[in-house]
């Protein structure tokens, strides 16, 4: 049994289709046209896509800084306003041994005050102070103005406290101070669409 393959051959190409002086160059030629582009091509897509990650990448790094130096604040302002309570214990503690002193006929010299309270309520409004200054730097307009508020509330609280023990004044301003981290808090969440 003999089995006859049919093999076609190939059929002669029409004239107006092969044009007998093309060029041997012309293939490399048009290939290497296109080999250009495309790697033009692809070193451009390559810039806009590094480009975008590198803005994403400083993005994310300032929101970190932002969110630390604002937490940093917050955690701060609940420190200056202990060591501020504590100042207020400390003195009225020692006023109180005075007045106990004077009604027993005892000479009273003049309380020392709370040096440790005094140098601790000092140091949490320095390292408030500071932090503030950085926070506003890294802060979008809303959040600097809110720590602006904050900033020029503080000292308002550090005289109170060391001029008086707590008074009506203190409370409030010890209020205040509360209601102005909560809304820088607040305004951070706002800036970045947190609910």
């Amino acid at each position: 049994m003999m089995i006859l393959l049919a093999i076609a051959s190939p059929s002669p190409v029409p004239e107006s289709i092969a044009s007998p002086a093309a060029p041997w160059w012309g293939v490399p030629v048009v290939a290497g046209c296109f080999l250009i582009v495309g790697a033009l091509l692809g070193f451009f897509f390559n810039r806009i896509q590094d480009d975008r990650h590198a803005k994403r990448e400083r993005h994310a790094r300032w929101d970190e800084n932002l969110l630390s130096y604002t937490s940093n604040v917050v955690t701060m302002v609940r420190q200056f306003i202990q060591d501020g309570m504590e100042y207020d214990m400390v003195v009225g503690t020692l006023a109180d041994a005075a007045v106990s002193q004077m009604q027993a006929g005892e000479p009273v010299s003049p309380p020392p005050i709370g040096d440790a309270s005094i140098a601790a309520l000092d140091d949490s409004f320095e390292a408030l102070m500071r932090q503030i200054a950085t926070l506003k730097l890294v802060a979008p307009a809303d959040v600097r103005d809110v720590a602006s508020r904050l900033e020029s509330a503080a000292p308002k609280f550090l005289k109170t406290h060391t001029e008086v023990v707590t008074t009506q004044r203190g409370v409030s301003q010890l209020h205040q101070l509360h209601q102005m981290a909560t809304e820088l808090e607040e305004a951070v969440r706002k800036h970045f669409e947190i609910d």
